[in-house]
C-alpha cells in the first residue's frame, strides 16, 4: 500500500457541503475516497488545517515513496514533546483560552514530522495503518458508527464539523474550552455477511453485537457504509462531559429514522451524562439494546446474553458495562455478584 499524508487542505475545503462550488470538488473528502479508496483525517477543530491519509493499492514503490518495513512511522501524531506536556498541564489546570493556540502548535508539529520524512510512504499495508501503541499519550475518546448511504458520506461529515464547529464556538462565547485534542473521521463497510466467503452448504452471518452489524435495515435503506466519528479530549478537562453529551444527542437526532443509525464504538466512550460522564446514559443505553434486538429480529441481545452466560459461567469476560447492559434484556438471568 502507498498511503500519502496531505496538510495543505483547509477543512471548509476537505468537509464542504456536496454542493459546494465545484472548483474545490476535487479536494472535498468524498472525492479523495473515491479516487484512492481509503481516506482518515485527523484534524484539531481549533486550527485552520487537516491531516489527510489516503492509501491506495501500489505493487511497485513509487518513486516519490519512502520504503518503510515497521510499524508505527507516525511517534509525533500522538505523543506530546515536554514543551506540550507542559503548554497542555497549564491549559488544563491554569488558562484554558490557550488550547486554541495549543492546537495549532500541534498542528504545526505534524504537517512538519510530515514533510520530513513521513508524507509518503510505502510498504505492507500495516506499516502505515498501526499508529498506536502502548506508551501513547493518554486521551479521553468518543467514539460512534454512523450507517449511512455511501452517497450521504460528504453531507454527513459536513453536518458533524460544523456542528463541532458551531458547539465550540458557543462554549468559547463562555469561556469554556471543552476539546482540546484531534477529531478522527475514518469510514469502512458494514459487516454484510453476502461479501464473506465460506465452504459450500455453509452461510455467514452478520455479527450480533457488532458496531457495524448489516441487517433488513440497512437493505431497506440503502445503508452500506459507516462513518466512524471520534473526538478526543484530555483526562481533567472541564466541561467536556458537558459537550460530549450536547454531541452526542445531537448525533441521535441527525442520523435517525431513514438518515441513518447511531451505534457506539464499543472501546470509546458513548452515553453520556453531564454529570457524571460516559456510559451513564440509560436513554443511550436502551437505543443500544433496541438497535442491536431490531438488527436480529427482538432476539439478539437475548441470544447475546444467553451465549455468554454458556460459554462464560463464571463472569470471567465480563464487566460492570456488559452487566448493566445485560440485565435490561428480557427473560435473561444475570448474576450482578460477580466480579
Amino acid at each position: 500500500m502507498r498511503c500519502q499524508s496531505f496538510v495543505d487542505i483547509s477543512p471548509n475545503v476537505l468537509f464542504q457541503t456536496p454542493t459546494s462550488d465545484s472548483s474545490n470538488r476535487h479536494e472535498s473528502l468524498m472525492n479523495f475516497l473515491e479516487t484512492t479508496g481509503r481516506v482518515e483525517v485527523l484534524w484539531y477543530p481549533l486550527s485552520d488545517k487537516v491531516w489527510l491519509k489516503v492509501w491506495t493499492v501500489t505493487k511497485t514503490k513509487p518513486h516519490a515513496s519512502t520504503p518503510v518495513e515497521l510499524s508505527y512511522n507516525y511517534p509525533f501524531s500522538h505523543n506530546l514533546s515536554k514543551f506540550q506536556g507542559l503548554l497542555l498541564k497549564t491549559i488544563i489546570q491554569l488558562w484554558p483560552s490557550l488550547t486554541p493556540r495549543f492546537s495549532r502548535m500541534c498542528t504545526d508539529g505534524i504537517a512538519a514530522h510530515l514533510l520530513r520524512s513521513a508524507s509518503d510512504l510505502w510498504g505492507p499495508s500495516k506499516n502505515s495503518l498501526l499508529y498506536a501503541k502502548e506508551t501513547t499519550t493518554r486521551l479521553t475518546v468518543s467514539g460512534y458508527a454512523v450507517h449511512i448511504r455511501r452517497s450521504e458520506i460528504q453531507e454527513a461529515v459536513h453536518d458533524f464539523t460544523a456542528k463541532v464547529s458551531a458547539l465550540l464556538t458557543a462554549y468559547a462565547s463562555s469561556s469554556k474550552w471543552p476539546i482540546n485534542g484531534p477529531i478522527e473521521i475514518r469510514l469502512t463497510g458494514l459487516d454484510d455477511p453476502s461479501t464473506v466467503v465460506v465452504g459450500h452448504g455453509m452461510s455467514a452471518q452478520s455479527p450480533t453485537a457488532s458496531s457495524l452489524v448489516f441487517d433488513s435495515l440497512c437493505t431497506k435503506n440503502g445503508w452500506d457504509v459507516a462513518v466512524w466519528f471520534n473526538v478526543l479530549t484530555f483526562p481533567g478537562t472541564s466541561s467536556s462531559d458537558e459537550f460530549y453529551t450536547e454531541l452526542e444527542s445531537w448525533l441521535q437526532e441527525r442520523f435517525s429514522g431513514d438518515r441513518g443509525r447511531l451505534m457506539p464504538e464499543w472501546s470509546k466512550g458513548w452515553g453520556y451524562t453531564k454529570s457524571e460522564g460516559a456510559w451513564t446514559n440509560e436513554e443511550f443505553l436502551e437505543t443500544v439494546r433496541q438497535a442491536l434486538a431490531t438488527a436480529h429480529h427482538t432476539s439478539a441481545w437475548d441470544f447475546y446474553v444467553q451465549t455468554m452466560s454458556k460459554y462464560d459461567r463464571y463472569n470471567l469476560f465480563t464487566n460492570s458495562l456488559l452487566k448493566r447492559l445485560a440485565s435490561q434484556s428480557a427473560g435473561v438471568a444475570v448474576d450482578s455478584s460477580s466480579s
